[in-house]
């Protein structure tokens, strides 16, 4: 396994102050834990956001923190290995490294949640970090908002474009095979392709039998379409979007 030179754990004080020196941003990744389909690492969200976030740093500089794998909402706790945390825990957690990140130099501070739900809590933070004494510039992201027009690459869930970003950015953690059958052995192709309740809707599986069970997805939005090329063209955008964000930030 190989690592950044921008990943916080890693890095000694001599090596964290070189990074800061190049830019002077602190990134904090969350997302959750929760069932992405029988392909994807319930870490996903996590994992996408900590990708993108080492990604971003690479370019811009500066430190990014470990993931934080808690989340609120998103109503799917009747997964196995789902769970999500009270909003105040998480909001704890958060500021208590927004904080610690100011502290140690930080300038502008980037959060980013690949879990979507969780952006609920972005205006919470701003306020109480400000009431904290925080004077860091604050960036909040998820990767939906780097698409803007109808019709652009968006987000889902364990679906076309979850699984090609992951494809991308951690390919050892997505199999596709798995979307070819069910536990049991019995093959996609047994199944009828879900259709939603109105055109252009989502429809969410809850057949446990069904090869796509915990998957929402859409016409024209299949688990089975993702490919690494998709996802690295999604990447490339939320980068290009968030690195401008940042410099702006940074006054640039």
């Amino acid at each position: 396994m190989t690592y950044s030179s921008v990943q916080l754990e890693r890095l000694r004080p001599a090596e964290l102050a070189a990074a800061m020196a190049k830019a002077s941003v602190g990134y904090i990744p969350f997302g959750a834990t929760e069932y992405h389909g029988r392909h994807n690492p319930v870490g996903l969200d996590s994992i996408k956001a900590h990708q993108l976030l080492i990604r971003l740093a690479e370019r811009v500089g500066g430190a990014v923190a470990p993931p934080l794998f808690y989340g609120v909402g998103g109503g799917h706790t009747e997964f196995a290995w789902t769970w999500m945390v009270e909003p105040d825990a998480l909001v704890s957690i958060l500021l208590s490294t927004m904080l610690g990140l100011e502290k140690s130099g930080a300038e502008v501070i980037a959060l980013m949640s690949g879990h979507y739900p969780n952006d609920g809590l972005f205006e919470r933070l701003e306020k109480e970090f400000g009431e904290k004494g925080g004077r860091a510039k604050l960036v909040f992201m998820i990767d939906p908002m780097a698409f803007e027009r109808e019709g652009e690459m968006c987000g889902d869930h364990a679906s076309k474009w979850e699984t090609s970003y992951l494809l991308a950015l951690a390919p050892e953690t997505v199999d596709m095979s798995r979307l070819q059958e069910n536990d049991a052995g019995r093959p996609l192709s047994e199944f009828a392709t879900p259709k939603p309740g109105a055109a252009g809707g989502w429809w969410f599986e809850k057949d446990p039998e069904h090869p796509f069970y915990g998957i929402a997805a859409a016409e024209g939005n299949l688990p089975t379409d993702a490919s690494v090329e998709l996802g690295r063209e999604a990447v490339e955008r939320v980068l290009s979007w968030a690195e401008g964000k940042v410099r702006e930030a940074l006054g640039e």
